[in-house]
């Protein structure tokens, strides 16, 4: 728990300066909630700290109706537009169209990759490796450093199987 508070303090610092956010898909562990419990970032820590922030997502017809509800609400917080990012790319950013959220395809996530000419980070949230199309892209896109999530079954699995 002390290092979870850490970081949110240090996610609330960065917000302050950054000129871009993306977010890749509107689940509580990756964004700022209304509602957000002890273990989230909740709105109100960074309401009002950067207006001149520029916020990407997914477009609202890519979102269900969860992260639409959660979209919307984080849009009139911080009164600022969402902009949709699908397929987005310039010098230093690129950011991919909606790609499966593990098995999940009813909530899909962005990838985005960032390079400064010398090193290419790529972030791929809980794409749990499950697709190949997915990874091809991540390859394609020649990283230096990637961050991925998943796959989130994989304790549940080994416990299975050892029979635990």
């Amino acid at each position: 728990m002390a290092c979870g508070y850490l970081i949110r303090l240090k996610l609330i610092e960065r917000w302050k300066n950054a000129t871009d956010v993306i977010i890749s898909h509107f689940h509580g562990d990756h964004i700022p909630l209304y509602n957000a419990n002890p273990f989230q970032l909740h709105v109100n820590h960074i309401k009002g700290l950067n207006e001149n922030v520029r916020i990407y997502s997914k477009s609202f017809n890519n979102m269900s109706r969860l992260e639409y509800d959660r979209a919307s609400k984080l849009s009139s917080e911080l009164n600022t537009c969402i902009i949709p990012a699908e397929g987005y790319r310039d010098d230093v950013i690129e950011i991919s169209k909606p790609v499966p959220h593990g098995f999940n395809t009813k909530e899909p996530v962005l990838i985005t990759k960032i390079s400064d000419g010398g090193i290419t980070f790529v972030h791929a949230p809980d794409i749990q490796f499950y697709n190949n199309n997915v990874i091809d892209l991540i390859i394609s896109w020649k990283p230096d450093i990637v961050i991925a999530g998943g796959p989130h079954y994989i304790d549940y699995h080994i416990l299975v199987c050892l029979g635990i």
